[in-house]
């Protein structure tokens, strides 16, 4: 009998393109997806089942772990089983996704681990996996192949995580911030994250971005400030989304990071400004 996954959605603004395509295995269910959504659509996701979600063709999505925190852009993210995620399209977009739910057994036994990650793992540039991702979204392909490959997709991925790739730490550092972006992040947590001596996180981090740790992880809360202006969030929001202690504490940074302040920069780049959508309200429980 195939596996069907117990998961709860619901969501604002999203309509389906093409019909939804689901394969049920062994412990193991893969769905795809062909979607359309509108400005500020925006989704609430929580599943029994640990999952991974895989945008296709280099397209992104932007997750959140908790309402209201700011939402981190990624091409691929890990959920545990009974982690909420939030997720948010600023602008209209056309994206095809796939889901590779799993029950905790089968993905142990995969993995050759006795435990799974708690919190939700969010992972770019995963240019390697494209091929496969491709390939397992292929519907004319025999069930037992496309099993093998759910099974390729979630080894290479997964391991990215657990440290057997050039960038594992830095993806599990990056997936630390976008968790906790909403607050102070310190370099000695990232190094204790990592189980790394302070000096050693500094070390590797010049070497792989050239930077230290603690402007990295100003360039990733400026970064996603300018994403939230973008979307016409105002000022005190994105500074209390994105862990500044308050407006003028982000706006120093912004301008010394950027050599002008958020207002400049917002009309500098057009951003553009909310405007009131009428939006389909879909919610869904399987």
């Amino acid at each position: 009998m195939g596996f069907h996954p117990r998961m709860y959605s619901a969501v604002e603004g999203f309509t389906l393109v093409d019909a939804h395509i689901a394969l049920a295995l062994n412990e193991m269910a893969v769905d795809q997806w062909h979607v359309a959504c509108t400005a500020n659509a925006r989704g609430h996701y929580v599943s029994i089942f640990p999952r991974l979600v895989l945008m296709l063709h280099g397209a992104e999505m932007n997750l959140a772990t908790s309402r209201g925190a700011a939402p981190a852009p990624c091409t691929a993210c890990y959920v545990p089983a009974g982690a909420e995620i939030w997720s948010r399209f600023d602008a209209p977009e056309r994206f095809r996704h796939v889901d590779i739910h799993v029950t905790q057994r089968r993905l142990k036994s995969l993995l050759g681990v006795k435990t799974l990650p708690t919190e939700p793992l969010f992972f770019r540039g995963l240019d390697r996996v494209e091929p496969l991702i491709d390939l397992l979204a292929d519907p004319y392909r025999p069930e037992d192949v496309r099993e093998r490959l759910a099974e390729c997709t979630l080894l290479e991925v997964m391991t990215r995580h657990r440290g057997n790739s050039p960038d594992a730490w830095l993806d599990r550092l990056t997936s630390h911030v976008h968790a906790n972006l909403d607050r102070r992040i310190s370099v000695d947590e990232l190094a204790l994250d990592l189980g790394i001596s302070r000096a050693q996180l500094t070390r590797v981090m010049h070497q792989r971005t050239g930077s230290s740790p603690y402007r990295w992880v100003l360039d990733l809360k400026i970064g996603r400030g300018k994403a939230l202006l973008e979307a016409g969030y105002a000022l005190a929001d994105v500074a209390s989304m994105t862990g500044f202690s308050d407006q003028a504490h982000f706006n120093r940074v912004f301008k010394a990071t950027t050599g002008v302040s958020p207002g400049l920069w917002t009309k500098s780049e057009g951003a553009r400004t909310s405007e009131p959508i009428v939006q389909d309200t879909l919610s869904r429980q399987i």
